[in-house]
């Protein structure tokens, strides 16, 4: 009997010791959860900041690939989507800043026949110090 309760008891403590390493474990674990999501967060951040830098060093070049356009003009001649917006960008790093408007099935005379593209200028940090009117 002694030998039996001895056994219970090396058990008990077992699975006390057990419970306290899985609550450690969670709490590593939170703690990391955490801190994922803080590095994506930052990840996020630096992400867009490359990408702001990068539509801000063109200068005067913009290469806008717009994914999977053979479904978005279909989409454009039921009337679903008739207009994309490129994401704005500078014509030097200090330039005017614009975006470019893309109505896919085309514009008044040119609807269903061809893509109209405009340019748009968009309120930029630099305005004070550029020349106006646009050239």
């Amino acid at each position: 009997m002694k030998l039996l309760f001895n056994k219970h008891t090396d058990q008990d403590e077992k699975i006390v010791s057990l419970d306290h390493y899985v609550r450690e474990l969670t709490v590593k674990m939170e703690t990391q959860v955490v801190q994922i999501k803080e590095i994506n967060s930052r990840l996020s951040n630096v992400e867009q900041k490359i990408e702001n830098q990068e539509l801000r060093c063109c200068n005067g070049l913009y290469f806008w690939r717009i994914k999977d356009y053979a479904r978005l003009r279909r989409a454009a001649c039921h009337g679903e989507l008739p207009v994309l917006h490129s994401p704005g960008f500078y014509t030097s790093p200090q330039g005017y800043r614009m975006c470019i408007r893309a109505n896919l099935d085309g514009v008044e005379t040119a609807q269903g026949t061809h893509l109209s593209l405009f340019v748009h200028l968009m309120k930029g940090e630099f305005d004070d110090l550029l020349i106006w009117p646009f050239c």
